[in-house]
């Protein structure tokens, strides 16, 4: 997936929010905007681990990256990474890359001394990432772009990675649904499904971090038809976007009674060629509203029937993908409900898998999915005092990573760490295992809170 030749300058470009920016541009409200666009930003070094395999790479981001955190990531991957952050804070941050001349020309000097090309990663394949390709390449620089689709092909990231597009292509292997044409529609049809069925859940075309999402259960909403209208529309006033885009109204699929792998996920990678691979599944850990905060990655993660059909389903639709010109990586999340599997949507981008996947494989080698336990998860962090990634490496220095363990925890953001959080990866021989050293975490920070 990724090109090791050192001769090679490498750049990751972290562009979350170029990728989002159809959804922000739906919010109205400018501070509530600029809070989501902050929040967007400010874990961007998370993801410097999906280089983890990578030599001779430059991360682009929003938002510096920690010095501390640059030298933990040469301690655990033995490789430098250097962050540069471009001087405009604009939505794009490719287009900040191209007006930073300082920034452009170092980056055009570096790739002049490693073999005049320069190979570019991103978070996302968005539109302007073609413009910086352009950029560079006006200095004579071959610039390539292994896990992006060709120019003409774009449009098919947003179509496939919005709800209203995955929906289109894919809806017999979902849950039953609409697509609204307005708030009144999705309000009507929503009403329905949620008397009949003691449960609705309410999308918009694209979302962030939870935003665009609304799951009603039995006693959520009144079970007249009007009045259960009726609040819907009026939660729908609440935010902007909702009157911004068309809207996807589904069946909730109750997998409360399924314990043990209610939200399976799988990760996809279509290369050049056209080449499918399905390099690992996880289940996702999430909230009761829906939202995205942690995963176990392994063999046994699922049983074998629900591992077989999630393959067989996300292989049908990678091949939709392939030929529609998509190239590079994506994800596919499922509910199960103990009795059936649905495909729920679709990331065409990097995930909340893939830097773990990653950095795991670098450290244990690339049969750990079959013979290791991983569980990413995030937790708040209560220690004492300025919280900072040197003081909580030093708490929980008994459980780190090294060489001669070749188990326990990885930390995979600094950031986190400053806004009250720890963002951690486990690594164990077993489930239990994990569950183990994941009580032994708690108890640690539990000690200096």
């Amino acid at each position: 997936m990724h090109n090791k030749k050192s001769s090679t300058l490498s750049l990751f470009v972290y562009n979350s929010v170029e990728d989002e920016w159809k959804f922000y541009q739906q919010m109205q409200d400018i501070a509530f905007r600029e809070k989501s666009i902050i929040g967007s930003n400010r874990f961007s070094d998370c993801y410097i681990f999906a280089m983890s395999d990578v030599p001779n790479c430059v991360y682009i981001s929003p938002r510096p990256i920690h010095i501390d955190f640059l030298k933990y990531f040469t301690s655990l991957t033995g490789l430098k990474m250097i962050s540069k952050v471009p001087k405009k804070n604009s939505e794009f941050i490719c287009r900040n890359v191209i007006q930073d001349t300082k920034l452009l020309s170092w980056i055009i000097k570096r790739a002049q001394k490693n073999n005049q090309s320069i190979t570019i990663y991103s978070y996302a394949n968005s539109p302007y990432l073609y413009e910086l390709k352009e950029a560079i390449e006006s200095h004579h620089i071959q610039v390539l772009l292994p896990d992006a689709p060709l120019k003409k092909h774009i449009e098919m990231v947003s179509y496939f990675g919005s709800k209203t597009g995955f929906r289109k292509a894919f809806h017999s292997h979902m849950p039953f649904g609409y697509i609204c044409k307005s708030p009144l529609e999705a309000a009507q049809k929503a009403s329905l499904l949620y008397r009949k069925n003691n449960g609705v859940v309410i999308k918009t075309e694209k979302g962030n971090a939870g935003e665009g999402v609304l799951i009603y259960r039995k006693g959520d909403l009144p079970l007249h038809k009007n009045e259960c209208e009726a609040f819907i529309l009026n939660r729908f006033k609440k935010d902007s976007y909702w009157y911004s885009s068309q809207i996807v109204v589904e069946k909730y699929i109750d997998s409360s009674k399924e314990k043990k792998q209610p939200f399976p996920s799988i990760e996809g990678y279509i290369k050049q060629d056209g080449t499918i691979t399905l390099p690992y599944y996880c289940n996702m850990i999430v909230t009761k509203e829906g939202e995205f905060y942690g995963m176990e990655m392994a063999k046994n993660t699922l049983a074998p029937k629900v591992a077989k059909q999630v393959q067989k389903i996300s292989y049908h639709i990678a091949t939709t993908y392939a030929k529609n010109g998509l190239r590079g990586r994506f994800d596919i999340d499922f509910i199960y409900d103990g009795n059936k599997l649905y495909a729920n949507e679709s990331n065409v981008r990097c995930n909340g898998g893939t830097d773990t996947y990653f950095i795991v494989k670098k450290l244990i080698g690339v049969d750990f999915f079959t013979n290791r336990y991983v569980l990413a998860k995030y937790i708040d962090l209560t220690i004492k005092g300025r919280k900072t990634l040197k003081k909580v490496l030093k708490i929980l220095k008994p459980l780190l990573f090294s060489k001669k363990k070749r188990l326990v925890i990885v930390i995979n953001s600094e950031a986190v760490i400053r806004h009250k959080g720890l963002s951690y990866i486990t690594i164990a021989a077993s489930k239990k295992e994990a569950f183990i050293v994941d009580q032994k975490i708690n108890n640690l920070i539990q000690k200096y809170s």
